[in-house]
């Protein structure tokens, strides 16, 4: 028991009260965490955090990479696929025609038509796995290890369909060290100086 004293009207009056302890359960107590732990109990968190972190950058800055090099592409070839054919782009759900569409995956795609003789012409723009550190890293180390790992880097595969018969044939721009590898791997082709 407390006792203390209350002035009032200047006289002193004596009050007894009793002191009730708080008696807070076991569960209670095991839920107030921050009694028990602090800031350094937690560095694996934070490592975790980090690298999610660290990782999302790359991940943000390796798509936004691989994006200006497809807009890039696009925008340089736009004017002569534009003169070329009477659409240029993939139509869009809104009615409006869209240049470039990702496909996910670093892959870009686009499309053109309306030309004499020729369906339509399918462009896709394959780019490096920049957007994916761990996939990018297992084709860095496993292209350094073994040949057939390598990855080709980034690229544009054109595709022409023909509305009349043309004799098949494929037409393409390569590395002179690279297209001697294909061509010790495959007989049928031919290559020009």
């Amino acid at each position: 028991m407390y006792r203390f004293q209350l002035p009032t009207n200047n006289r002193i009056a004596t009050t007894t009260v009793s002191a009730i302890a708080a008696t807070p359960t076991k569960f209670v107590d095991h839920l107030k965490f921050w009694r028990r732990y602090g800031w350094r109990d937690f560095y694996f968190e934070y490592g975790v955090l980090a690298v999610m972190a660290l990782y999302y950058l790359l991940h943000t800055l390796g798509r936004r990479r691989n994006q200006r090099l497809a807009q890039n592409w696009v925008r340089a070839n736009r004017p002569l696929l534009t003169n070329e054919f009477a659409q240029f782009g993939i139509p869009s759900t809104e009615g409006s025609v869209v240049p470039l569409s990702h496909d996910g995956a670093g892959v870009y795609e686009s499309y053109a038509t309306g030309r004499i003789n020729i369906n339509r012409l399918w462009i896709e723009i394959k780019t490096v796995t920049r957007h994916d550190v761990v996939a990018w890293v297992i084709e860095s180390i496993g292209g350094f290890l073994f040949e057939s790992f390598a990855g080709e880097g980034d690229s544009v595969e054109i595709t022409v369909e023909p509305n009349v018969a043309w004799e098949g044939f494929t037409w393409g721009v390569v590395k002179r060290s690279r297209m001697r590898r294909l061509k010790e791997d495959r007989y049928d082709l031919v290559y020009m100086l």
